[in-house]
């Protein structure tokens, strides 16, 4: 599994540090005193009989240059206008350049869930199976704030070809359930809801080493009433019970982390 830097977005510190307590959606949306800057990254596995697999797609130019125009029409326009930054050398066409691939050879896109920071590339990948968490597909029209939906149409329009799962097979490492995607064990996806309805965690196993690709597994402000600070816990001890079987974590958002295959 390698982690691919697709640039970087803005997160308020009590997100990834705990403090959220009596904020709201709106709050944190009109005051950005206490935001930081986080890396965004997507992850690329090169499978031994899949082929490369990608795991989200981090944002798009559009997203952090021409963001007016992406999201004219919608409050994302005004509530998301200074939160998103993109060197030409790390979009997701130049990292995966880094290693060999372009954008058409990758047949497989695995979303965790449908925040921007996850998808705004997804485009460039037209012809993929993009690979999700049911829950997740079936609140893609879900309005956020009551205002946007949870899938933003233009990040989004060009799959033609989804593969929603659900998780009925067995519990690994504490999780209430499983999908194994290729069978045998390789590429084990794990529900993770909270921090988007139908979230999705990926365990990938190749070799002799583990990596547990974890979507941000932390206090969240309540965008939509969802689950917070207990799901959190439940899930982060879920996850150290996975890293004693050696497995390495690898966030979504947050700092750099060795990544197994890295």
């Amino acid at each position: 599994m390698i982690p691919l830097r697709a640039g970087r977005t803005k997160v308020p510190y009590g997100q990834l540090y705990g403090g959220l307590d009596g904020y709201s959606g709106l709050d944190l949306t009109t005051d950005k005193s206490a935001f930081i800057w986080v890396p965004i990254h997507a992850y690329l596995t090169e499978h031994p009989s899949e082929g490369p697999l990608l795991l989200d797609t981090g944002i798009c130019p559009a997203q952090a240059e021409g963001h007016s125009s992406y999201y004219g029409g919608t409050v994302l326009e005004y509530f998301t206008d200074d939160e998103y930054d993109l060197p030409a050398g790390q979009r997701i066409e130049a990292k995966l350049a880094l290693h060999g691939r372009r954008p058409e050879d990758i047949s497989r896109v695995i979303v965790t869930h449908f925040h921007e920071d996850h998808i705004g590339s997804l485009p460039l990948f037209p012809h993929a199976e993009v690979v999700l968490g049911r829950g997740e597909y079936e609140a893609r029209d879900s309005l956020v704030l009551g205002l946007v939906p949870l899938a933003y149409e233009r990040s989004v329009a060009g799959v033609t070809r989804w593969r929603p799962v659900d998780f009925t097979g067995p519990e690994v490492g504490g999780f209430s359930g499983s999908y194994d995607l290729f069978g045998g064990g390789s590429v084990v996806l794990l529900p993770t809801p909270g921090h988007s309805p139908g979230s999705t965690s990926a365990l990938v196993s190749l070799g002799e080493r583990r990596a547990a690709h974890r979507r941000r597994v932390v206090h969240r402000a309540a965008f939509g009433g969802g689950r917070r600070a207990t799901d959190a816990d439940r899930r982060r001890r879920a996850f150290h019970r996975l890293r004693t079987a050696d497995a390495v974590a690898a966030p979504a958002t947050a700092g750099p982390r060795r990544v197994a295959g890295a």
